[in-house]
């Protein structure tokens, strides 16, 4: 203990004696260790950190779904009459709740405000056991009568936003379109799920409602296992299919664990950065290594001396595995700040159902992301201490303890061959660090200026919740949606308006299961998954989507109309690959829907959600529709002769006109609308960038200073070399090449490296493949200037040498 004690005070001496060497390697660690900390600290929070419910591991999402043409399972919410049979039939789960979110109207304050409420049904607390942080929950009594209760919970945001954080909230009444609720409690702080929830309200479910779906979670009982509650759902999947014949033969109740249902598909960016940036970590420790290594050169004869006085390899190897751990927990230190903050930039990589919906930030540094650190940092230092140890592991000369001996510095052929290796591990690397960071900008590239299918510029989005006590479902909400598009239209500056219900931007989508008319019902094949949009006439020329064939939509179609549809190119190609989709016909995959005829075949839009190839899409007339569920919310796409910013204030002015209860809310711009929708990628790029950039001066700094140790080890020889008439510019080429040479050995192993490394990467990144040369050669070119600059100034030196001087200097 007492030897341990002592190497660390020398160690302390000997690293503030050289405070040029030490900054370097602590800047080096703290940067590798700390990106790597703040990755962690994102994957610590999506996948092992504790969601705020008991036991979440023991909690399934379950889902309707059929199997498509393709082979593949597309899932849907739980339909309310398979939620009614689920609730009997099922044996695998103790508790179970069904959701649905809606967007609805608070008045009462200066302005009609949109919340976004929740309906949920009994067994909210023994599934998910969240109460109130105050008030209570909703008695046995109140979820029996559901909404007819007349009582609601609301979020902490809520009540500190709109009530002030009110202390006398509690039985404060609140109107939400038109009905009148009672506030009885506010839940925890941060917790909004799901569907970023502001209002909670009891709800029954009548199997009769055709129009509903919901999303359902369940309790596993205790002692049932994953495996024998998907195998209990089978069971409930042929009772429903039972009960209701007309259920599809493909139809299957499906589970997917908590924590998918929460990351749903957006980890992408932040799984990526992982997938690189480990690579980081490695450069820097081959970094560290490659300084210490050449550090312990130069310090031979300070070995040489120690051993002549009787200390053996096993003290010495103590002393520089000190120095090397003293090292690597100074720069965890460093790295640990750096981390936190890259932290206050970490929550926009999350999963949006993490972060707004749980409350869950990974800013916070816990007991795993600290292990994490602490552990990198010592393997880190373990790695180095043990590469500098090799370095001393041959014989040692008498030369070194000579007065005129030399140093050290040509201390043997294994410490050369290990320092051209670090050269080329860093050059391989750095381009691994390089392309990677080249593909995440790439694909942001061409995720910001793809083709979206119709026309972002000069297009003024925004929605409404039309109030059901005011405007039920079907006639009045088609008239109400006509003088609202009439009286925008009227506005100055606006040359289109028309309705839609998606925002195919905003992330959140309607998909319908469908039968092709010739296709028996009894084929499992034959129910297509598509994308489900009812739409006002215009509504194509308002976006600027093309229509191809046939017609758009009148104000002829309406409820006393033939039922019609127009499809996607893509819908027209996948359904009737041989022929003209006009004329042909289809319905949703549901007892008694009515066949529709399609009358039209406009361009493909892509959706925020399916950044991949267009999914099959129709559009159905609102007029035809507006009683069903998909009415209920509603986004005006309106087309301006200018910039779009202008003319907003002018349209909710209108909408005023028509109704001045109606809540205006998320109106933007679409151009910039779709610049939000791409953030979290924009961050992920810019991040690793900077990663990027220091992995390439670390192996711009790598590469200099292995050839600066050699240019130094062989000072002699070239002093030898042009005292007997080399030329300069002859030693310059070959030092030059020298390094270039180590440089393109190591840019090969990192181009198979990084081939593979894409493959990875292909599944986080919509936009690139598995090869994509331009970024890889951009990446190759960068590297070799770094390279050749690096390599430049030890060879010019090298090239400037004077024969006196270099042959007298040792």
């Amino acid at each position: 203990m007492q030897s341990i004690w002592q190497d660390l005070r020398y160690s302390v001496r000997l690293l503030a004696k050289n405070p040029s060497f030490t900054l370097v390697v602590v800047l080096t660690l703290a940067l590798g260790i700390g990106g790597n900390t703040a990755i962690f600290s994102l994957v610590n929070t999506v996948f092992f950190r504790a969601v705020p419910f008991p036991e979440p591991q023991r909690i399934l999402r379950l889902l309707d779904s059929y199997r498509g043409p393709d082979g593949h399972r597309r899932t849907f919410g739980m339909h309310s009459q398979n939620v009614a049979v689920l609730e009997e039939a099922n044996k695998a789960f103790n508790a179970m709740v069904a959701l649905r979110g809606e967007d609805l109207t608070l008045t009462g304050s200066v302005a009609p405000e949109r919340v976004s409420v929740i309906y949920r049904t009994a067994g909210w607390s023994s599934t998910f056991g969240v109460q109130p942080s105050f008030g209570r929950d909703f008695s046995p009594e109140e979820q029996q009568q559901g909404i007819d209760s007349g009582v609601a919970l609301i979020s902490f945001g809520l009540w500190q936003r709109h009530f002030g954080s009110a202390a006398s909230i509690l039985n404060t009444s609140v109107r939400i379109n038109d009905r009148t609720f009672q506030i009885v409690g506010v839940m925890p702080q941060g917790f909004n799920f799901p569907y970023d929830g502001e209002v909670w309200l009891p709800f029954v479910v009548n199997p009769a409602d055709q129009a509903m779906d919901f999303a359902v979670f369940a309790h596993l009982q205790p002692g049932v296992s994953l495996e024998q509650a998907r195998q209990s759902l089978e069971a409930v999947s042929a009772e429903i299919k039972r009960r209701y014949p007309a259920t599809l033969p493909s139809y299957a109740v499906t589970s997917i664990t908590l924590r998918e249902n929460l990351t749903d598909n957006q980890d992408t960016t932040m799984l990526a950065l992982l997938s690189i940036v480990g690579f980081l970590l490695l450069l820097a420790c081959i970094n560290v290594a490659t300084l210490l290594l050449a550090r312990s050169a130069t310090r031979a004869k300070e070995f040489a001396i120690r051993s002549a006085l009787g200390a053996s390899r096993a003290r010495q190897a103590q002393q520089v595995f000190t120095e090397s751990m003293l090292l690597a927990v100074v720069g965890c230190g460093s790295g640990l700040l750096f981390a936190s903050w890259l932290n206050r930039y970490a929550d926009a990589l999350l999963p949006s159902n993490i972060n707004s919906q749980l409350g869950m930030s990974a800013a916070r540094l816990d007991a795993r992301v600290l292990g994490f650190a602490l552990s990198v940092s010592l393997l880190a230092g373990a790695i180095a201490a043990f590469i500098s140890t090799l370095a001393q592991a041959g014989p040692l000369s008498p030369e070194m303890l000579k007065e005129g001996g030399r140093s050290g510095l040509g201390q043997g052929r294994g410490t050369n061959r290990l320092l051209a290796i670090f050269v080329m591990a860093q050059a391989g690397l750095a381009l691994v660090l390089v392309s990677g960071t080249a593909f995440m900008i790439e694909n942001f590239r061409r995720l910001e200026h793809r083709e979206l299918g119709f026309q972002l510029r000069q297009l003024l989005t925004l929605e409404l919740t039309p109030p059901g006590a005011s405007y039920p479902p079907g006639p009045r909400r088609t008239a109400l949606l006509g003088r609202l598009v009439d009286e925008v239209r009227a506005v100055q500056g606006i040359r289109v308006a028309a309705a839609t219900t998606v925002n195919p931007l905003g992330g959140a989508s309607w998909g319908v299961p469908v039968l092709i008319e010739g296709m028996g019902a009894a084929d499992a094949s034959s129910s297509f998954n598509i994308h489900h949009r009812l739409i006002s006439p215009q509504l194509f020329r308002a976006m600027g989507i093309p229509v191809l064939r046939g017609r758009d939509f009148t104000d002829f179609d309406d409820a006393s109309s033939q039922p019609v549809a127009i499809v996607s190119e893509q819908t027209a190609k996948r359904f009737w690959p041989q022929g003209d989709a006009l004329g042909k016909r289809l319905r949703i995959a549901r007892p008694n829907a009515s066949w529709l005829t399609v009358v039209g075949v406009v361009g493909n839009v892509h959706d925020a959600g399916d950044p991949g190839d267009p999914v099959e899409t129709w559009y159905l007339p609102y007029a035809q529709h507006a009683s069903t569920a998909a009415a209920d919310s509603v986004y005006l796409m309106i087309r301006t002769a200018a910039d779009p910013g202008r003319s907003a204030t002018g349209v909710k002015q209108a909408i005023r006109r028509v109704d001045p209860s109606l809540a205006v809310y998320a109106i933007s711009a679409m151009d910039r609308y779709y610049s939000k929708t791409l953030e979290r990628e924009r961050l992920g790029a810019e991040v690793m960038s900077f990663f990027g950039a220091f992995g390439l001066l670390l192996a711009a700094l790598g590469v200099y200073g292995v050839m600066a140790f050699a240019v130094a080890q062989r000072t002699r020889e070239m002093g030898v070399r042009i005292a007997l008439g080399a030329a300069r510019a002859k030693i310059l080429s070959l030092i030059l090449l020298r390094g270039l040479k180590l440089t393109s050995i190591g840019l090969l192993f990192g181009t198979a490296l990084t081939a593979a490394l894409n493959r990875v990467l292909t599944r986080f990144l919509s936009e690139v493949g598995a090869i994509e040369l331009v970024p890889l050669a951009v990446a190759c070119v960068v590297l070799v200037l770094a390279a050749s600059l690096a390599c430049y100034l030890p060879a010019r030196r090298a090239s400037s040498v004077d024969p006196l001087t270099a042959l007298r200097s040792e």
